[in-house]
């Protein structure tokens, strides 16, 4: 039954972002765009969902993407077509015999809440805001199909950690990661040995301007740029941690599982969180003033204020996995997966430089 309602509660969000109109000219019903949401279920359910929405008149079209706090439970988007009322929707579905009635109420161009209601006896909310969006510029500075993981800049480089490695068993994992040194044009300089990985998966890379910071949960690690370990910090704050930046002499970890982000000082003690409210952070910077924010969605970079507050939105050209800034550019690490005709799978890794409005 539990995965019954999973399934029904993927289909109930593919009808809840449209409106109709009773004029194609009334205030308040456009809802073409992007939409950040949660939905909650007093049956201790609860997650995100994100979906790019087209309106055509009284028609909603596009892909619907729901996410759970279980991260095993997430789904990777779904079609829709939706057609609703007046600013008002109002369905039922009948799905093999099952009911799932929906009502909720586009209150202006970029909020939307309502109700759900599953004759299995699940029922909740949901809210959602419209997020302004736009294709940055990027150049193509570096290409690759073997694994990189993560970038960051330092000292007028690009440092580029690699999959590949040495046995070393003086290391403290018994092997040194390959990291490539690039010039800002992509141009591979030199390459040096570091003893620990970075990226996603196992660890996650950043720079305060004197010391590395490698975040590998449930510990928090410092080294010099010889690879030369400093100190050592464990917390359970990082235990669900997706992404490590230094900002303004703090550190930042993003929490997949509470959907925050821990900001901490220098001796790695938790100042305060900012929300994460609507979608989980994979890779995190500053620049100019605002934080930017790779998504586990779409190919989306998020750009927010301090708090959290979501200002805009981005796509690029695949899946962002890391992010630097050196105050003034901004280089992006994406990730896609090429299927042939043989159905093989070819992974490319590109560096972008990207230029935010």
């Amino acid at each position: 039954m539990k995965s019954l309602k999973i399934f029904l509660l993927f289909i109930l969000f593919t009808l809840v972002v449209s409106c109709e109109k009773e004029s194609s000219k009334e205030s308040g019903c456009e809802v073409n765009g992007l939409w950040l949401g949660t939905w909650y279920s007093p049956e201790n359910a609860s997650g995100t969902f994100f979906a790019p929405v087209t309106q055509d008149n009284t028609t909603v079209t596009g892909d619907v993407y729901i996410r759970f706090d279980l991260p095993s439970l997430e789904n990777s988007g779904v079609d829709f077509t939706g057609n609703l009322v007046n600013k008002k929707f109002k369905s039922i579905i009948d799905i093999s015999g099952v009911d799932i009635s929906v009502s909720g109420v586009v209150a202006n161009d970029s909020a939307i809440s309502g109700n759900f209601n599953v004759t299995t006896g699940m029922s909740g909310v949901f809210d959602g805001l419209k997020i302004a969006t736009s294709t940055p510029v990027t150049n193509e500075i570096y290409s690759s199909t073997s694994r990189l993981t993560s970038i960051v800049y330092i000292d007028q480089k690009l440092w580029v950690w690699t999959d590949n490695y040495i046995y070393d068993e003086s290391s403290d994992n018994f092997n040194k990661y390959v990291v490539k040194r690039l010039n800002l044009n992509g141009i591979l300089t030199d390459s040096v040995y570091m003893p620990f990985r970075g990226g996603h998966i196992g660890s996650e890379v950043s720079f305060d301007g004197q010391k590395i910071w490698v975040l590998s949960p449930p510990n928090l690690y410092t080294y010099d740029l010889l690879g030369n370990k400093l100190d050592t910090f464990s917390s359970n704050t990082y235990f669900d941690a997706e992404a490590l930046a230094c900002i303004d002499n703090q550190i930042f970890i993003t929490d997949e599982y509470m959907r925050v982000t821990h900001v901490l000082e220098q001796n790695a003690e938790e100042t305060k969180t900012i929300p994460n409210k609507y979608i989980s952070i994979w890779a995190l910077c500053k620049h100019q003033g605002n934080l930017f924010m790779g998504t586990g969605f779409y190919n989306l970079i998020l750009k927010t204020d301090k708090n959290g507050n979501i200002l805009k939105a981005y796509t690029l050209p695949s899946q962002v996995i890391s992010i630097s800034s050196n105050g003034s550019k901004v280089w992006c690490l994406t990730e896609k997966y090429i299927h042939d005709t043989s159905r093989s799978v070819t992974t490319e890794y590109k560096i972008y430089e990207v230029q935010f409005d």
